[in-house]
Order: structure tokens, then C-alpha cells, then sequence
């Protein structure tokens, strides 16, 4: 589940603040304990994210709402990967590839000194024209 999208809170004038992404993150997390769902944050946005990760403002409420039950990792800007920016984050359960429909390989996760599993997102589709 993506509870927002980056634009949201990463923008100039985003609509979290740390008073409402708290309400929002704790609502989200309580909400969905015991249901099948993986968090995924991010909703394509990059730049700047390793000096701003605490700008992922619902995720530490999130992960008090639902006691860290579920899964979190990252969408990231594609073509791109979630491991360039965030690997070493303590929060994120598996890393994401953003393929952006490009022909590409995820060997650059399975290199790291700390392997993490890897899912790619938006893959290649038959036929697509890239």
C-alpha cells in the first residue's frame, strides 16, 4: 500500500506536516494491523532523499500504529534503484527497482556487502516499445 504519494511530502509546499503525518501515519498503521498489506513509501521521488529521509514523515508513525507488523520498502524514481540512497535504512525490508520499462539487470543489489532482497517494480512488458 502507498499511503501518499511523494509530491505530498517532498514538494515545496507539501501537505504533511509533522502534526498531520503523525494523525495520518498512526490512523494508516492501526487500520491496517492484521491485514495482508507491505508499506511502500517513496511514490517516485529521488533527489535529495538520503539529506531528507526523515521527510518520509507518516512512516514512523505508521510503524507505531501497526507495531511494525508489516513490510516496508521504497518506490523510487525510475529507472533507479531504492539500495542507491536508502540501502543502510533500518526500516527498509527489501529494496525496489524502478525498471522505467527499460531492459535491465538487478546486479547491482546482489554486489552490496549487505544483500537485501530485491523486487523489481514496473518491468519490461512484452511488446512494450522502449
Amino acid at each position: 500500500m502507498l499511503p501518499t504519494w511523494g509530491n505530498y511530502w517532498s514538494d515545496p509546499d507539501p501537505i504533511f506536516t509533522p502534526e498531520n503525518a503523525k494523525i495520518y501515519g498512526e490512523f494508516l498503521g492501526e487500520r491496517y494491523t492484521g491485514k495482508p498489506i507491505i508499506w511502500i513509501l517513496g511514490g517516485m521521488r529521488i533527489s535529495g532523499i538520503k539529506a531528507s529521509t526523515r521527510s518520509l514523515k507518516p512512516l514512523p508513525w505508521i510503524e507505531k500504529g501497526d507495531r511494525g507488523e508489516h513490510l516496508i520498502t521504497y518506490h523510487p524514481r525510475g529507472p533507479g534503484l531504492s539500495s542507491d540512497y536508502l540501502h543502510e535504512e533500518t526500516w527498509l525490508d527489501f529494496n525496489m527497482y524502478q525498471s522505467s520499462m527499460q531492459p535491465t539487470t538487478m546486479t547491482t543489489d546482489s554486489l552490496r556487502s549487505m544483500i537485501t532482497p530485491s523486487l523489481l517494480q514496473n518491468p519490461p512488458w512484452t511488446g512494450a516499445k522502449v
